[in-house]
């Protein structure tokens, strides 16, 4: 949990999942601002990623709205797969939450890392904090 504030560590914070925790009373409307813009400053994080294939070298940069499917920051994922039949079943992906982590074959490569070699296909996917579905992105 994250106390109100304007630092970056509440930043970071709701852009990793935390939720903000409020005090007893009610909150002023400079309070209730800040914790727009907090919202807001965590939501454009988790909007854009840069990931390195470890095949190539090359880094690419993966960007998304999700701040136009709810109101919340949610997790970013990109897919990748051989096809894009295989798309739906692919446990080859990279993630936005605060930061960028990648799992290939559904197994954490310890950073923004990952081996595209045979992945030319890719989706882009929101989910919850809780790792719910949310909705497709646009590619």
């Amino acid at each position: 949990m994250v106390q109100p504030g304007s630092d970056s560590n509440a930043v970071a914070g709701i852009a990793a999942g935390d939720v903000p925790i409020v005090g007893s009373t009610w909150y002023t409307n400079s309070q209730a601002l800040q914790q727009l813009a907090n919202r807001a400053a965590a939501i454009a994080i988790n909007s854009s990623m840069t990931v390195t294939d470890t095949s190539t070298g090359r880094s690419y940069t993966y960007t998304g709205t999700p701040g136009s499917i709810l109101a919340y920051p949610v997790v970013m994922r990109e897919y990748f797969a051989d096809t894009q039949a295989d798309l739906p079943s692919s446990t080859n992906y990279c993630e936005m939450r605060g930061t960028p982590t990648c799992y290939q074959s559904g197994a954490s490569t310890g950073g923004a890392t990952i081996n595209l070699s045979g992945l030319p296909a890719s989706q882009l996917r929101y989910y919850d904090f809780a790792g719910n579905f949310v909705q497709l992105g646009q590619n």
